[in-house]
């Protein structure tokens, strides 16, 4: 079973803060306690960012830790949610961690694939996760 430490925030996982600091970025899961309500999404651990250096016409690359911790996705839908009910009323998960960014891109892909988040129903007759695209390509038919 995953556990909730100190050092990464609201997150269960079975992965150590430094593992997840040592990886590119990881795929999650929320699940709203409540409905069962699902969403597969994934965060890069590190932020890249580009400063112009003056004199110079080379640009220089900065990496600096993301808003992991208290990440809590990035869909509208979602995170109004999240407002309206209180993060208390959802589990957040880390699935998987990854060392580059196209490994963190490309398991969530397939994990978001092999749940069938477009399309996946629930026994209320309701789509089982908020997802409603993947990859800004496919998108939800209903």
């Amino acid at each position: 079973m995953a556990i909730t430490n100190k050092n990464t925030g609201h997150w269960e996982t079975d992965f150590t803060e430094d593992q997840i600091k040592e990886s590119a970025g990881f795929v999650y899961l929320i699940t709203n306690k409540s409905t069962g309500q699902k969403y597969v999404g994934r965060k890069y651990v590190w932020s890249r960012r580009t400063i112009k250096v003056p004199d110079r016409k080379n640009k220089k690359h900065l990496l600096q830790e993301a808003d992991w911790r208290s990440y809590s996705g990035s869909s509208k839908d979602l995170t109004n949610w999240i407002k309206a009910s209180g993060k208390a009323d959802f589990n957040f998960e880390i699935l998987s961690i990854h060392k580059t960014r196209s490994e963190t891109n490309f398991a969530e892909l397939q994990e978001q694939v092999d749940r069938r988040v477009l399309s996946a129903i629930n026994d209320n007759g309701e789509f089982e996760y908020l997802n409603k695209n993947i990859l800004g390509r496919f998108f939800r038919k209903r």
